[in-house]
């Protein structure tokens, strides 16, 4: 076999450079196992690694991420929860009475707190896009976890002149979900009257909506 000048690349290998590397993962990293936190930060590493090799790493919102941050832990894994309760705490004030808790029951409460706005992994599940479209020409493709219909889009149009492209109204559907979440995060969700209820529950919720 020929001997090739490591300097000269075929055309195949331009495409496999990383910085033409895009991975999309689609939400619901949460309540997939007892690792759902190490899976929160290692995309985080691969967002970065993705950055310094010229690629890219996009984390979008699941129906799981925002149950987790409308205080919904129902189907987070008790493995991890007991492992989080069996972490050492700071030690406490000398004096100071601290109630004793089970190792589940602790680590649900450490678990509400990690979920909560102003927290690390609250803050970055918190500031995942809905949707987002990348490529261009025929390669051009939405990536959303359930689905996106008129009707949802509309609403989220509404009193948004600025919305008149694609692209303005996918931003603003992103803007709106996010606010939705930091309004009603931690509380079990929003009631069926608050104008949130439809993008975080209603049928055409883009992280719920399945065809």
């Amino acid at each position: 076999m020929p001997n090739r000048d490591s300097s000269m690349k075929t055309a195949q290998d331009e495409a496999r450079t990383p910085r033409q590397n895009v991975l999309v993962q689609t939400g619901d990293i949460v309540d997939r196992g007892p690792n759902s936190l190490e899976l929160v930060r290692y995309f985080e590493r691969l967002k970065e690694q993705a950055r310094e090799a010229g690629g890219q790493v996009y984390t979008l919102l699941g129906n799981h991420e925002a149950m987790n941050l409308l205080g919904q832990y129902q189907y987070v894994n008790r493995a991890e929860l007991t492992r989080l309760g069996l972490q050492p705490v700071k030690q406490p004030l000398l004096g100071a009475q601290q109630p004793k808790k089970l190792p589940l029951e602790l680590g649900l409460q450490r678990w509400h707190e990690l979920m909560q706005p102003g927290s690390e992994t609250g803050d970055l599940l918190l500031s995942r896009p809905t949707a987002v479209v990348l490529g261009s020409g025929a390669c051009r493709t939405l990536f959303v976890h359930g689905g996106l219909v008129p009707e949802l889009l509309d609403l989220a149009s509404q009193g948004e002149a600025s919305a008149s492209t694609p692209e303005a109204l996918l931003a603003q559907l992103n803007v709106l979900m996010q606010g939705a979440l930091r309004k009603c995060a931690g509380t079990a969700g929003c009631p069926r009257s608050a104008p949130e209820f439809d993008f975080l529950y209603g049928p055409y919720s883009p992280i719920w909506y399945r065809g």
